[in-house]
């Protein structure tokens, strides 16, 4: 790649191993086209696109960090941890493979209310839906709309699946602890996921982010497609007070979040350069992996 030109930083996207429309090879190849040359993979709760994504990454000659955002409980909801940097190991996907059949209990759970509001969706056209895919509230939304119950995934987001809609279920999630401690373990960094989604007032969240500190979280997403340059600002400066690692990425979904660009996110509001920024996530990254090794030897 060419030093004179602008390349741009990733470490927040979806693939279809988990609610993302790009397979980990085409959201490479989609990253590529458009000048990414550093991206971290972070699907929901699996860690099963990265072995895909890592070769596609060196074909194409970016530099590619294992990741993964795990769903944690929170009072207003749910609270997401990216894992930045992180090995795949056994004890890893052992937690991993608990939260997807957590997971699929609540789908069931899902889908029976809807089933009592009259929409005749089954778990098998669901399944279809998902092709072999982790199932999720997207493929739920795309079942709606295929019969007809609704105009659009986003209204049947907001009528029926989103948190406080009619057929919301909460999901058995593990605590933000829980989901800190597991990324540590594998090495990874724990990054709190777009606070901005947290509704809360910046004292609340200080005191959030005081309180994840001391689980074990190292960063926070300073830059992210929801939150705009103002917001963006003060995160940084709640970020470097707290001496919090500062991260960012899009949130890339492809077309499940069609108005979200690779690197850009909405109206090209993150757009970040900062290699640095990257450097200093990975080293904190192996600063854990030897803690890690030496704690195990």
């Amino acid at each position: 790649m060419q030093s004179n030109e602008k390349y741009y930083i990733d470490l927040h996207c979806h693939s279809t191993a988990s609610d993302g429309t790009d397979t980990p090879s085409r959201l490479l190849e989609h990253a590529a086209k458009n000048r990414v040359d550093v991206l971290a993979l972070t699907d929901h709760d699996t860690i099963d696109g990265l072995a895909e994504a890592k070769l596609a990454a060196d074909r194409l000659g970016i530099r590619f960090i294992p990741g993964v955002e795990i769903s944690a409980c929170f009072a207003a909801g749910e609270m997401h941890i990216l894992g930045i940097g992180l090995q795949d190991t056994v004890q890893l996907r052992t937690f991993l493979q608990q939260m997807v059949k957590n997971r699929d209990a609540r789908n069931l759970e899902i889908l029976a209310k809807l089933n009592r509001e009259g929409f005749r969706i089954t778990l098998a056209e669901v399944e279809a839906i998902a092709k072999g895919r982790i199932v999720s509230r997207p493929h739920m939304a795309t079942a709606l709309l295929a019969r007809g119950y609704v105009s659009s995934r986003q209204e049947a987001f907001d009528l029926y699946l989103a948190n406080g809609a009619k057929c919301y279920v909460q999901r058995d999630s593990p605590t933000p602890a829980e989901g800190i401690t597991a990324i540590l373990a594998a090495g990874g960094v724990p990054v709190l996921a777009h606070p901005i989604q947290l509704g809360l007032s910046r004292k609340a969240l200080r005191q959030t982010l005081l309180s994840l500190q001391t689980a074990g979280l190292q960063g926070m997403e300073v830059w992210h497609s929801d939150q705009n340059g103002a917001v963006q600002h003060d995160f940084l400066e709640l970020a470097e007070d707290l001496h919090l690692l500062p991260s960012g990425g899009s949130d890339y979904h492809g077309s499940n979040k069609p108005h979200v660009a690779i690197a850009r996110g909405i109206d090209k509001n993150i757009s970040i350069t900062d290699h640095a920024i990257v450097e200093r996530l990975l080293q904190q990254a192996g600063m854990n992996q030897r803690k890690d090794i030496e704690e195990v030897s």
